[in-house]
């Protein structure tokens, strides 16, 4: 029989059809299958391959470490489930030179002045629950000295930022204990900076001839803490910011809660343990600052109950930051540490910490009495547990310059 010129074209028609199902089905649908099994699990190829250098972290292992000896630590409380993390390192000479990965190139650039890398570049990768505490090692390097003078870095992507950490000679590391994990982290040795020299200044006072090209920060005395986080100015706030014959020095006149023997700890901790004056104080002193010729402002409260330490840092960090959105400085002074029998330092109200990531400048009061600048006395073992708490350039020992003379 013959077939039609219809039957012929839907036979035609019926034999390409098929054809490119075949097709479909060989080169489209099978590879894609394929590709499905191996993303699903159990053989998540995926994962696999982006994972590939991770350790697992769990109850059965909680660190990772480097040849080298670097090393992270997680704190059994410190993670209740799993993750995995990676620990990688770009030579010193390599990240130097640019011979590492593109992205690191801004890295290198953006050096400040004032550090010099002495380690490999410590690179740290993290998959899955995040740790509320975590333990680095890093151990000294060579030719690093002198040790005290050394410290951690990361880089965050955009600038080099100072991490906590202390040096410990007797395990020959650097030991930080950070309530995140760091993208990365490097061993620096800091260069000394030029001093800065500030003063308090009463409206009765004048800056002698000698100290007009000396002072690079005046704090005028004028600003007090009232009732219900309000403030009281003796004059004004123009005449505080308006110095005369220091025009290179940046002024920032200092915000008290005391007096000459009278101080009002009931007003710095009535408006501590209030949220609403706590956020009130907050910003009247920005708005304060903010429309005033002064550079920032210093605050010193003293007589903080030692339970209202978080409610301190608290308020500290947020006006940190209302005054920094601003391009104003925060400058604190804290209390004079105690230092504990079994080693350490006790801040009381003021957790150094905290406060020293916030502010611009960090002032201690320190003794008169020689005794305590000897080799190995009570400011050197201060100094060597403060830079570990606080960037040492943020550092500012108030001295008094009443001598006290020994035989």
């Amino acid at each position: 029989m013959e077939e039609t010129p219809n039957s012929l074209s839907d036979t035609i028609i019926t034999m390409t059809t098929r054809k490119w199902i075949g097709r479909i089905i060989n080169f489209v649908l099978i590879p894609l299958l394929i590709l499905v099994a191996l993303l699903l699990p159990p053989i998540s190829l995926k994962d696999r391959i982006l994972e590939t250098g991770y350790t697992a972290i769990n109850q059965d292992n909680r660190w990772v470490q480097d040849p080298d000896g670097t090393r992270l630590e997680i704190p059994p409380a410190a993670l209740s489930g799993s993750a995995k993390a990676k620990l990688t390192s770009v030579p010193r000479l390599d990240f130097l030179r640019g011979l590492a990965e593109k992205e690191l190139l801004a890295a290198r650039d953006a050096m400040p002045a004032k550090l010099e890398m002495k380690s490999p570049l410590y690179q740290i990768a993290w998959r899955g629950q995040t740790p509320t505490e975590i333990v680095l090692r890093v151990p000294i390097p060579n030719d690093a000295e002198p040790y005290r003078t050394l410290d951690l870095y990361t880089w965050t992507g955009e600038e080099w930022q100072w991490l906590p950490g202390h040096l410990i000679v007797e395990e020959d590391a650097i030991v930080a204990h950070l309530p995140y994990v760091p993208s990365s982290v490097a061993v620096m040795q800091t260069k000394s900076a030029s001093p800065v020299v500030s003063t308090e200044l009463s409206s009765e006072q004048g800056i002698p001839l000698e100290g007009q090209n000396v002072l690079a920060e005046l704090n005028p005395v004028g600003l007090y803490l009232s009732d219900e986080g309000r403030i009281r100015i003796s004059d004004s706030m123009d005449s505080l910011c308006q110095v005369e014959g220091v025009a290179s020095s940046v002024v920032l006149p200092t915000l008290r809660n005391w007096r000459e023997g009278n101080t009002r700890d009931d007003l710095v901790n009535d408006m501590l343990q209030n949220p609403e004056l706590r956020e009130n104080h907050i910003a009247t002193i920005a708005g304060l600052v903010a429309n005033s010729t002064c550079a920032g402002i210093d605050i010193d409260y003293r007589g903080i109950k030692t339970e209202l330490r978080d409610a301190f840092t608290l308020f500290v960090t947020k006006l940190a930051e209302r005054l920094h959105e601003k391009g104003k400085l925060l400058t604190l002074r804290v209390a004079s540490p105690d230092q504990k029998a079994e080693g350490g330092w006790d801040t009381g109200a003021y957790d150094w910490r905290a406060l020293g990531q916030a502010v611009n400048a960090l002032k201690i009061p320190v003794p008169a009495d020689p005794d305590a600048y000897a080799p190995g006395g009570w400011m050197e073992s201060l100094l060597n547990w403060a830079v570990g708490e606080v960037n040492r350039y943020k550092i500012q020992p108030i001295i008094s310059t009443y001598g006290l003379e020994k035989a």
